[in-house]
């Protein structure tokens, strides 16, 4: 998923700079920052929700020292960034990863009806220009011997941002679905992607781009075809521990045309650990005999993130 602030330059810190500039020469304060407001403001410096909290209060108590209070502001922002900037620059690859596992129980609909295991993972890195993701699932049902779900995918995305809105994107997936007729499938893709909303609350992005896929089907034959992808995804951060994402793409070529959503609602439970209730829909336009076009997947998994 892209979240807001993963692309920070020298621009962003120019234009911090530039405010707190304008604050510092043209505020003229009726009374002085005091040094209680000062303190407070220094300890919640890097989480911005802590500090506009902190900022408004302050206005309200020492209407007088507004003006101050905006500089002081400005100013730790303006740190803050510095000082993340230069730690991303100074990361080697193995440094700055994080991520989260899940596991949980699942149900699904379509080519078949059952109720298994669901267990997944994400890692993430976050760079100046570029952001790592790797993101692996799994669901698993075997009952009476017989295997009725065996779902297994993992996918390596990277973005290169040109700017804060623009970017290049690159994919590399491995998936398997013998329910759904295939034993293998591999998808490489580049495109160039944007994000039409980038606000602390909400990011909605749109991507597009050529892709090549090898599939192996279960009767023995296979196809390579050159697609066409596109996706978009949406990060809408509803309360401060509740997030509602989704993430969507579209294969348009070759032997079938593949559609695949997956929406999801993630609320924090204590520290580290959420509950996440999802739900997976994958169309194929030409299913493979005696198989149905779509299948649904709906997860209840608990998520513990690093």
């Amino acid at each position: 998923m892209i979240r807001t602030g993963w692309v920070t330059n020298g621009w962003r810190i120019a234009s911090l700079a530039g405010t707190a500039l304008s604050m510092a020469t043209t505020a003229v304060a009726a009374e002085p920052l005091p040094a209680g407001v000062a303190a407070m403001l220094d300890a919640a410096a890097g989480d911005p929700a802590a500090m506009k909290t902190v900022a408004d209060l302050a206005k309200k108590v020492y209407p007088g020292a507004v003006a101050d209070i905006d500089f002081k502001v400005a100013a730790l922002a303006t740190t803050t960034e510095t000082s993340r900037l230069a730690k991303l620059e100074s990361q080697g690859f193995s440094e700055g990863w994080s991520g989260e596992g899940s596991v949980g129980i699942f149900n699904s609909t379509g080519n078949t009806t059952s109720t298994g295991v669901a267990a997944g993972g994400k890692l993430a890195k976050e760079g100046v220009r570029w952001r790592n993701t790797i993101i692996a699932q799994a669901d698993y049902q075997r009952q009476d011997s017989i295997i009725t779900k065996e779902r297994y995918f993992v996918g390596y995305d990277v973005n290169y941002n040109f700017s804060p809105r623009f970017y290049a994107t690159g994919l590399l997936s491995w998936e398997r679905d013998r329910i759904a007729g295939f034993s293998s499938r591999f998808s490489e893709g580049l495109g160039l992607g944007y994000r039409l909303v980038d606000s602390p609350s909400m990011v909605i992005s749109l991507e597009g781009g050529p892709a090549l896929r090898q599939t192996k089907f279960l009767g023995g034959a296979n196809d390579s075809s050159l697609t066409a992808r596109t996706a978009g995804n949406v990060l809408w951060t509803i309360a401060p521990t509740t997030t509602l994402s989704e993430r969507a793409s579209y294969f348009i070529g070759g032997e079938s045309n593949t559609l695949t959503s997956e929406t999801a609602l993630t609320t924090k439970v204590y520290g580290g650990l959420s509950a996440r209730l999802s739900f997976f829909a994958q169309n194929e336009s030409n299913p493979q005999p005696f198989r149905k076009a779509t299948d649904t997947t709906t997860r209840f998994t608990m998520v513990y993130g690093f």
